[in-house]
């Protein structure tokens, strides 16, 4: 997957996964810990823009994913979903190597069958590591992203916290 900004963003695709992994644990009922984990080939096209010009490269590696959820006999549900790239490494053309490390994490407490009050937390780091370089020919060759949400609703499903904190650059 290309990306028109010239950046390397988290996919689409997978931000998809995250939501409907998410959405299936939360609308299920269960009275013990219930845990689902994948564990699934994955491969992408990037373009690190830290390099001038933009460097294309093919990711190839495993996408993990492990979730779980619990619903106490009160009601709170805990729902805690993570997600990596595992042994991702790319490739360029002309043979430069990168080494893609990526984790996520996601934590939802709600109360209740409406799950009011909530609160959540999604966190995403992810590193595009150009090897081979001691930095003489490309300095800040590196490029990462990371992104924190938080948000906080109230019993009457009113957010009283909302927070966004997207970082992203080369080093």
């Amino acid at each position: 997957m290309n990306f028109p900004s010239g950046r390397v963003t988290p996919p689409r695709a997978f931000l998809l996964l995250v939501a409907v992994v998410a959405v299936l644990i939360l609308t299920s009922v269960a009275d013990a810990v219930t845990v689902v984990e994948t564990h699934a080939p994955i491969m992408f096209n990037f373009l690190n823009t830290c390099i001038v010009p933009a460097e294309p490269f093919i990711a190839m590696g495993f996408f993990h994913v492990k979730a779980s959820f619990n619903q106490s006999g009160g009601g709170t549900v805990l729902q805690t979903f993570e997600a990596n790239l595992q042994n991702m490494k790319g490739m360029t053309t002309s043979g430069v190597t990168y080494i893609v490390p990526e984790e996520s994490t996601t934590h939802v407490v709600g109360d209740g069958s409406d799950l009011m009050p909530m609160n959540f937390t999604f966190e995403q780091m992810s590193q595009f590591i150009r090897q081979g370089e001691d930095g003489t020919l490309f300095l800040n060759d590196d490029f990462f992203t990371h992104l924190l949400i938080h948000g906080t609703i109230n019993a009457n499903g009113v957010m009283t916290v909302d927070r966004v904190e997207p970082r992203e650059g080369c080093r």
